[in-house]
């Protein structure tokens, strides 16, 4: 031990005694030391970015395809239209997440201009209208289950806006894009 490192003294909880802590460690063996010090050592680290989006280029929220930045902004309004149109033709029940929430979340798709997606919620049938830009990504539901629109924002109850209380949504704040690149 070093002349400047203090000794760390620690007391047995049931007997009160006195405890020496390089005693406890060296019957500890050597897998718990190990884990200890890389759970630390995970903490310390900067996280890395991992194996998430290629940069230069991003997915279709519609059909999960991945396009350059270009291509994606005259692809993704006219995919997300025509898939969230056929949503509503075949008057499918889709849930919205994030949301508060809910005994019952399900929603139909109403219909979809070049600018909004109008949704009813199935409950109160009260018409929701969303941004078509705040679609993040779309989940085919099986037969059973719905299908799932996630959003940049939520949709949140509000009980201040009428004698019941209605839902509406509340954008995210604006933050920059995460750009992708293409694999070569």
């Amino acid at each position: 031990m070093d002349e400047n490192s203090e000794a760390v003294t620690l007391f047995c909880p049931h007997c009160k005694g006195p405890l020496d802590p390089h005693e406890i460690a060296t019957r500890l063996p050597p897998l718990v030391l190990a884990s200890a010090r890389a759970r630390r050592n995970a903490g310390l680290q900067r996280r890395h970015a991992g194996p998430g989006r290629p940069r230069g280029a991003a997915r279709c929220p519609g059909c999960d395809e991945l396009f350059v930045l270009d291509e994606l902004r005259t692809h993704r309004f006219p995919c997300l239209t025509l898939k969230l149109g056929t949503w509503g033709q075949r008057h499918e029940r889709v849930h919205l997440r994030p949301m508060d929430p809910t005994e019952y979340p399900d929603f139909y798709v109403e219909g979809v201009t070049n600018e909004h997606l109008k949704l009813t919620k199935a409950s109160n049938h009260q018409r929701l209208e969303l941004p078509l830009g705040s679609v993040a990504g779309i989940v085919v539901g099986g037969d059973a289950k719905p299908g799932i629109i996630r959003l940049r924002g939520q949709v949140k109850w509000n009980p201040a806006i009428d004698a019941k209380g209605l839902w509406e949504y509340c954008p995210d704040r604006l933050r920059a894009r995460r750009s992708v690149e293409l694999p070569k």
